[in-house]
């Protein structure tokens, strides 16, 4: 199932609004069985089990970050239409990723 992002990041865990590398030229964004594969950089694939968290918040658009367990980098995508990151909430949720509590009211409306 493919994702239409305005833009990629990645960062570092625990820093806000601080990106290490971005892509708004050809961002991917899609969920492929149990795997998120995000293209910021390069192409990177996250198994549902190996995320840490993920949670959302409002930028230019609405951010939905993707924390794994391990390294100390973070992935972000960034839609400008809020119903297409509920979507990809929706999505993970149904896989069994960790959504914080912030992602949750997103998905209620609440948000």
């Amino acid at each position: 199932m493919s994702f239409h992002p305005l833009a990629t990041f990645s960062g570092i865990k625990g820093v806000p609004l601080l990106a290490l590398t971005r892509n708004s030229l050809n961002p991917l964004l899609s969920v492929e069985g149990d795997q998120v594969e995000i293209r910021v950089f390069r192409r990177l694939r996250l198994g549902i089990a190996d995320l840490a968290r993920v949670t959302t918040s409002r930028a230019i658009g609405q951010l939905v970050t993707l924390v794994p367990k391990a390294g100390f980098r973070s992935f972000s995508a960034n839609f400008a239409d809020r119903g297409e990151a509920v979507r990809l909430l929706c999505t993970l949720d149904g896989l069994g990723a960790p959504l914080d509590d912030k992602a949750r009211r997103l998905i209620a409306g609440q948000a």
